[in-house]
């Protein structure tokens, strides 16, 4: 006998071992097909072919060793073995290897793997995982995918049920089947892809149908996230922070420095310049109360500080960092004040409710909004109080504007002396000369552009 005919065994669940004689050279198409019951087989060194499904949905076979006379191996021939733990190519064989101890069989010509288990470690130097690889490997529960893939084939993970956790580190997303992951639960599963190409894999089908997408070392923040917390200062991170920006400035706080000019091409930036408010009637009751911001002009923003951001265009966008140092999460408070009032600026990386938010100012719509319902994490809360004790009488809405836009009116000076004038900021303290930004003098707002003298 030369020859195991096509579904010479297909079905016969009850056979749970077979030697193949000597003799043979071939083993056809679906020859054993569906034999639940079979254990172990051993193929002998005369085998050069092994036909498509010729062992698939052998659930209960547990090892695999191909001779090294084997030339040829049709599609899915090994496809659904879901118990299978070993596979062994033996050394000499010049078409297929085990190269590593992989436990899998690769096509060394093309370093394509085409047979894996639930044990399986693919080498840094494949670069193709063949269609149905890892089909029905139930047991499977993590794979690392290294740089050197470039495409993974159709059902290539296909009924792989208890996969929690893939690791690809091909920066540029692989050349993927749509069915790929096909029953394979990903919904539930959680992808890690190098930060640089978050975006990327969180876009393509199907890598973009994993329920979490998380850069490998590092961390993202999202508009999911409930809490952050950093213990302690971590440096080589990769952090991933998206958010459906509105277009409007709103707060954001995070335990690390922004490259601004990486991001500056899509959103702006502001930090905070301070609460001005006008009585123009001295009455002793303000007219007009608006927060000050001024541009970033910086290169890179301070961690656990708060800044103003807005996307120049709404919707869902992504700020993904490599290699940058995460410090411990702090809600560190930045604070102004002016003749009677005291303001404080805080971060917070954990959800406040209306509770904890009942007599504090959030950023929302371009405006500072007393009493919110919630505040995401990586935001920050304004909170002012009395230095006299009186009434603050302060709006329940506060307009955000550039420090430019401030006061209508307001003068510019720059280049010019200034002898016998009383010069005050705004929060009241006697000046000595004009500094950056806005000044009080003989109770009007004067903005300082250029180097006083005097």
């Amino acid at each position: 006998m030369t020859r195991i005919g096509a579904r010479a065994f297909s079905g016969c669940t009850s056979l749970t071992s077979i030697t193949i004689p000597n003799s043979v050279t071939n083993i056809g198409g679906y020859a054993f097909y569906g034999c639940t019951s079979l254990t172990s087989i051993t193929i002998p060194n005369s085998v050069t072919s092994i036909g498509d499904y010729a062992f698939s949905r052998c659930s209960n076979l547990t090892s695999i060793t191909i001779p090294n006379s084997v030339t040829s191996i049709g599609d899915y021939a090994f496809s659904r073995c879901s118990s299978l733990t070993s596979i062994q190519v033996e050394t000499g064989n010049t078409t297929y290897d085990s190269r590593d101890n992989c436990n899998a069989i690769i096509e060394t010509a093309t370093s394509t793997l085409i047979a894996g288990c639930k044990d399986t470690t693919i080498p840094g130097s494949v670069t193709s995982i063949g269609g149905s690889a890892f089909w029905g490997c139930s047991g499977l529960t993590s794979i690392t995918i290294p740089s050197s893939v470039t495409s993974i084939g159709n059902y290539a993970f296909r009924d792989c049920s208890g996969l929690t956790d893939v690791y690809c580190y091909a920066e540029n997303v692989p050349s993927t089947g749509s069915d790929a992951f096909s029953n394979s639960n990903i919904a539930t599963a959680t992808l890690h892809v190098p930060a640089a190409s978050f975006i990327a894999y969180s876009t393509t089908v199907p890598w973009s149908s994993f329920g979490t997408i998380e850069p490998i070392n590092g961390y993202v923040i999202s508009d999911e996230t409930t809490s952050f917390s950093i213990a302690v200062e971590e440096s080589g991170k990769a952090v991933v922070h998206t958010h459906q920006f509105t277009g409007d400035w709103e707060a954001l706080y995070l335990p690390f420095a922004i490259d601004y000019d990486a991001i500056k091409a899509d959103f702006d930036l502001a930090e905070i310049d301070g609460i001005v408010q006008n009585d123009d009637n001295n009455d002793g009751i303000a007219d007009i109360t608006v927060l000050s911001i001024m541009d970033f002009r910086e290169h890179m923003t301070a961690p656990n500080t708060p800044y103003l951001i807005r996307a120049k265009n709404a919707g869902e966008q992504t700020i993904a960092f490599d290699d940058v140092t995460v410090y411990p999460t702090e809600a560190a408070t930045f604070e102004c004040s002016s003749f009677s009032k005291r303001y404080e600026f805080t971060g917070s990386y954990n959800t406040l409710d209306a509770s904890a938010l009942a007599n504090r100012y959030v950023v929302q719509g371009n405006e500072l909004v007393k009493g919110a319902s919630s505040l995401a994490p990586c935001r920050w809360y304004m909170t002012a109080t009395s230095k006299t004790g009186g009434a603050l009488n302060l709006p329940n809405r506060i307009r955000i504007m550039p420090v430019e836009d401030v006061i209508d009116g307001i003068e510019t000076l720059s280049d010019s002396p200034l002898k016998g004038e009383d010069i005050y900021n705004l929060a009241g303290q006697r000046l000595q000369k004009m500094q950056k930004g806005i000044n009080i003098m003989n109770g009007k707002k004067i903005r300082r552009i250029g180097q006083i003298a005097g």
